[in-house]
């Protein structure tokens, strides 16, 4: 039958989704907009059955609910009809006043008890046009702000003045006794300072302290000033050689002036010898790898493959070319050793050249001949060489040319075994 009587209308209430009846099943699951509702209790709710208001309550409960499932008191069957359930609010919740609704008249004395308040890290105002509050916001933090400004902070037995801040006192006393008054690490203690240290140069009046309050022994190495000590405060005596040396070990030291530190250094004797003179770098010497042929009456880079050494990369062995290092100007040791070689005796004349580029030009001048005699003889194998010194600039490049004549225009090579052809160069120390 169908429910006879008033619905709910005005109220904190919901309507349960429509529940269709199982055969022989007792239990059901309430839903709101298919999401699983949990009521207050069952005096929270408002059941009907077939047309009929289910008792909530008592001795025989018409239902009983668990979490968001009501379970009536036997099993309905087929025909039953739940006609609807309704779900009311808590009965003394009153919701949530809108804003500005509630006046101070309607808040009862000391609202705000011992325990009661808590900001949990909020600004607590202070004052009418609020720039004036404290805040928690850190653990273990308290910060104060007056007319707008960071002023105070607080922490486990520490107050400090932040930057622009001022603590005023006219009086600051010890809480011990025994242990004065500390400021910044210096102590005052009954009217007296009592920290090492105390007395500063600023707090001396010049020319107060005299030699009668100078200990022995106070004034140390480490409190003369650099350079403080000039020879007119030096006893002649006072440096003198009480041991006379024979030799010298590469550990013991020598006493120079530093002149770019306008001071005076010790120096070891391994270090103070190395500096004297120099090295004979850059350096280089390189040999062929291989056999290198030379065409007829032409005239060819030799180009010696393999480095034996390139001290300040100064060789190139893909060209041939010796060029000056950046800031190593100077004057250059060069030699080059050409052995010419042809199996078959046909050479009537063989050149070597150097050709440089100094200062920006080329020029190429012979260093080394070998030519056949007036009989007519031939070369088989000849060998020329040549050493020379030059004076070089940087940039400056060096390279080794080589000219060989047949009777019969055949080729000629450089034979490579045993180093025969070779080029070196090094820097000479001035």
């Amino acid at each position: 039958m169908a429910y006879i009587g008033r619905e709910p209308q005005i109220g904190n209430y919901q309507v349960c989704d429509a529940i269709s009846v199982v055969n022989g099943q007792a239990a059901y699951t309430m839903q709101v907009s298919s999401v699983n509702v949990i009521p207050e209790s069952v005096n929270h709710m408002i059941v009907s059955l077939n047309g009929v208001i289910q008792n909530p309550g008592g001795d025989n409960p018409s239902y009983t609910i668990s979490s968001s499932t009501i379970t009536f008191s036997s099993n309905l069957a087929t025909g039953d009809s739940i006609d609807f359930i309704y779900l009311l609010g808590n009965t003394l919740d009153l919701g949530t006043p809108s804003d500005s609704t509630v006046t101070s008249a309607k808040l009862s004395g000391n609202l705000v008890t011992p325990g009661t308040l808590d900001v949990n890290g909020q600004e607590l105002i202070l004052d009418a046009d609020a720039d004036t509050s404290i805040t928690a916001d850190t653990d273990d933090q308290i910060d104060i702000k007056v007319a707008g400004a960071d002023d105070f902070q607080i922490t486990a037995n520490t107050l400090t003045a932040l930057s622009g801040s001022t603590i005023k006192a006219d009086t600051i006393a010890e809480t011990t006794s025994a242990n004065g008054v500390a400021v910044d690490g210096l102590t005052i203690k009954d009217g007296k300072l009592n920290t090492n240290d105390s007395v500063v140069t600023a707090n001396i009046t010049d020319a107060n302290v005299t030699s009668a309050k100078i200990a022995g022994d106070a004034i140390t190495a480490a409190k003369i000033a650099d350079d403080a000590i000039s020879d007119e405060h030096l006893d002649v005596t006072a440096i003198t050689g009480q041991t006379a040396e024979t030799s010298i070990a590469d550990g013991d030291t020598i006493l120079i002036h530093d002149a770019s530190a306008s001071a005076l250094r010790k120096m070891t004797k391994s270090n103070f010898v190395s500096g004297i003179g120099g090295t004979n770098t850059p350096a280089f010497s390189a040999r062929l790898s291989g056999s290198f042929g030379l065409s007829d009456v032409t005239t060819t880079d030799v180009v010696f493959q393999t480095e034996l050494f390139d001290v300040g990369s100064c060789y190139n062995n893909s060209t041939g070319v010796f060029t000056v290092p950046s800031g190593e100007g100077g004057k250059y040791c060069f030699s080059t050793n050409c052995y010419f070689n042809d199996g078959n005796g046909n050479v009537s004349d063989m050149l070597l050249y150097m050709h440089s580029t100094i200062g920006g030009s080329g020029a190429q001048e012979l260093i080394a001949r070998a030519e056949a005699t007036s009989n007519g003889t031939l070369f088989t194998q000849f060998n020329l060489a040549y050493t020379t010194i030059l004076t070089l600039s940087a940039g400056d490049a060096i390279k080794i040319q080589a000219y060989a004549d047949t009777n019969n225009s055949s080729s000629i090579s450089l034979f490579h075994g045993e180093r025969k052809t070779v080029f070196s160069a090094f820097k000479i120390i001035e």
